[in-house]
């Protein structure tokens, strides 16, 4: 039986990327530039589509570069801190590439033969001039491109597998199935007596124990032992699958594993850590990790909470923490809308509602389960009908049919509740919700204010071929 194993891989070198240095002089490529680092027009066009910032207004591209500038000032200041050297940001930096240079080499050898430049051109000019009129391709290239899988996906599918079987026979894999059998039945007959006896034991340390080092694999340019299978399988043994005695599920494991380093071997030979691909992922990923570093230790780390806050809090932002207003409502529905126009003129003279509505209605409202009773209900629920009644006072009936799903509505509103202040204690995971939201904010925006004094930063409106007078900017 084949299974899910997340593979250890090969370690690549780490392309440790930030801003990019523009010294003292500035080009009329850059956007922002923090002391001697810039952004350039390409990342920036790379962060923010182009298309999209061309439909902003003129105040929603300020914002927007704004708030880019203030993240890279963030951002600065973290390596000036030497967040990337931390531990824990070198470990994801190592697994994303890792990860992401095996992903990439295997688009390369397998979707970007199917899923090409062209097809994605073709299908770009398929769509109409309208949409084209205000979508570069560039644009839209990654929604295409992803329409496109799902369209090739057996053919990518089936690709892959011939890619697999390939690579094996190039490389001329083969199992040693007598002695890695000989390891599975030894591992099975320790696993049984550890049971036996009541022993902790692991998958990992049990395959340790096992005195013997044959070889249990080959390619046509290494050997694999069992000391080298066991190093694979500890990086993963909280993966490592119950039936792994079972020879099927354990070869399979072996067999993917040296896949994957063969896989690795050639991307790393291909260059792939050079790749545009792989660059701008990196450097998309080291900014986000390193950046949420940052916001924990400078920002959310010391945000304190105390009950006089919150109650402060509350009573600052009263508006906040309202009720609901709900509206009692009767419903008649009916599928033909002349019918209902007819009811409704009947039921401006009716009495008694609820009866005439229960009598006429054609539909159970499952949510009281009563026939035409909707019970209290808020704004937004029955798709309209909440909406209308919110607008029309007590005991009154609303003087239009309303479409309602496959047919039409009557409604009268019977008793209103109003927006009305909820208790402290009622809505207290809310205050603090919103309290340590709020903190955080005030004191992100004291952080830039403060590292804007500390370091020279500068905006190229004219890169972005926009005009910007300091009043504008807020």
């Amino acid at each position: 039986m084949k299974c899910h194993f997340s593979l250890p891989l090969i370690s690549l070198i780490i392309l440790l990327i930030s801003t990019e240095s523009c010294g003292k002089v500035t080009n009329s490529t850059t956007v922002v530039r923090i002391n001697t680092d810039c952004i350039t027009k390409d990342t920036f066009d790379r962060i923010v589509s182009p298309s999209d910032f061309s439909t902003m207004t003129k105040q929603q591209k300020i914002d927007r570069v704004i708030s880019l500038s203030n993240s890279e000032l963030l951002y600065y200041d973290a390596i000036k801190k030497h967040l990337d050297r931390d531990e824990s940001i070198i470990q994801r930096l190592k697994d994303f590439t890792e990860e992401n240079t095996i992903q990439i080499y295997l688009n390369h050898m397998i979707l970007d033969s199917v899923v090409t430049e062209q097809l994605l051109r073709d299908s770009y000019d398929k769509l109409p001039s309208e949409y084209r009129q205000y979508h570069t391709f560039s644009s839209v290239k990654n929604e295409l491109k992803d329409n496109a899988i799902k369209y090739y996906r057996p053919q990518l599918q089936q690709e892959y597998l011939n890619f697999l079987e390939e690579l094996k026979f190039q490389n001329e894999l083969l199992i040693n199935e007598k002695d890695f059998n000989q390891l599975l039945s030894a591992f099975t007959d320790t696993l049984k007596f550890h049971q036996s006896i009541n022993k902790p034991s692991t998958y990992v340390g049990i395959f340790k124990s096992i005195p013997t080092n044959t070889v249990i694999a080959t390619t046509k340019s290494k050997s694999y032992d069992k000391k080298w299978f066991v190093e694979k399988l500890a990086g993963n043994a909280e993966k490592i699958p119950p039936n792994i005695s079972a020879y099927e599920t354990a070869s399979y494991i072996l067999e993917t594993i040296i896949v994957s380093e063969i896989i690795n071997d050639n991307a790393r030979a291909a260059k792939i850590d050079q790749d545009e691909e792989f660059v701008n992922a990196l450097y998309d990923f080291k900014h986000r990790i390193i950046l949420n570093l940052y916001r924990k230790r400078e920002i959310e780390n010391r945000v304190a909470v105390y009950e006089d806050s919150l109650l402060a809090f509350y009573n600052k932002y009263p508006s906040i923490y309202l009720s609901t207003p709900t509206a009692e409502v009767w419903e008649v529905f009916l599928k033909d809308k002349a019918k209902a126009e007819r009811l409704l003129d009947l039921a401006a003279s009716v009495k008694d509602f609820p009866s005439f509505a229960a009598k006429h209605t054609e539909r159970l409202t499952f949510a009281t389960n009563k026939k035409a009773y909707l019970g209290f209900i808020n704004h937004d629920q029955y798709a309209g009908i909440g909406k209308k009644a919110q607008a029309i006072p007590e005991n009154t009936l609303y003087n239009e049919v309303i479409p309602s799903g496959l047919g039409y509505s009557i409604i009268r509103v019977g008793k209103k509740n109003l927006a009305e202040p909820q208790p402290f204690e009622a809505v207290k995971g809310r205050v603090q919700n919103d309290y340590i939201a709020d903190t955080k904010a005030k004191m992100e925006t004291a952080i830039i204010n403060k590292l804007k004094r500390k370091y020279t930063i500068k905006i190229y409106w004219d890169a972005l071929e926009m005009e910007v007078a300091k009043d504008e900017v807020k």
